[in-house]
C-alpha cells in the first residue's frame, strides 16, 4: 500500500515492528518513524493512519499504542481482515468517540469521499513543498 501511494506521489510515512522493513520503504521515498509517537509527527494534520495488520490481537494492540498519539479530526484506516464487528465495537469505544476517529458508521461512498480528500489534500501539500 505504502509503495502504491508513493507511485501516485503521495507522502508516506511507515511504521512496523520490523525496523528493517521501515529502512526499505525509507530508501524508497517514504518517511520512516521509529514509533508510534514518531510516526504521529510526521504526519499533517488532519492525520490519515492506514493500518495493514492482522485481525485481532494484534489490530486491537496496535489501535491502543496508536490512539494517544492522535487529536480530534485524525482517522484510522484499518486495511487489514479485521471482521466488520470489530470494527463497529472500536466506533462506539469513547475515546474514539471524543477523538473522532476510528470505523464511523458511515457509507462507503462517504468513506471513500473522506479518504479521497484527505489524500488529495497531502497530495497538494506534497506538491507546494516542492
Amino acid at each position: 500500500m505504502a509503495r502504491r501511494l508513493m507511485r501516485s506521489k503521495h507522502e508516506v510515512a511507515v511504521y512496523d515492528l520490523k525496523q528493517e522493513s521501515v529502512a526499505t520503504l525509507a530508501k524508497e521515498g517514504a518517511i520512516g518513524a521509529t514509533d508510534f509517537a514518531d510516526l504521529a509527527k510526521k504526519l499533517t494534520k488532519p492525520r490519515a493512519v492506514w493500518l495493514m495488520v492482522p485481525a485481532g490481537t494484534s489490530t486491537e494492540e496496535t489501535i491502543e499504542h496508536l490512539r494517544p498519539f492522535l487529536e480530534s479530526g485524525d482517522t484510522i484506516i484499518d486495511g487489514g481482515n479485521s471482521f466488520y464487528k470489530d470494527d463497529v465495537r472500536r466506533s462506539f469505544l469513547p475515546s474514539i468517540i471524543e477523538k473522532r476517529f476510528g470505523h464511523d458508521l458511515i457509507s462507503a461512498r462517504k468513506l471513500n469521499s473522506q479518504l479521497t480528500s484527505v489524500l488529495q489534500r497531502s497530495r497538494l501539500k506534497t506538491r507546494e513543498a516542492v
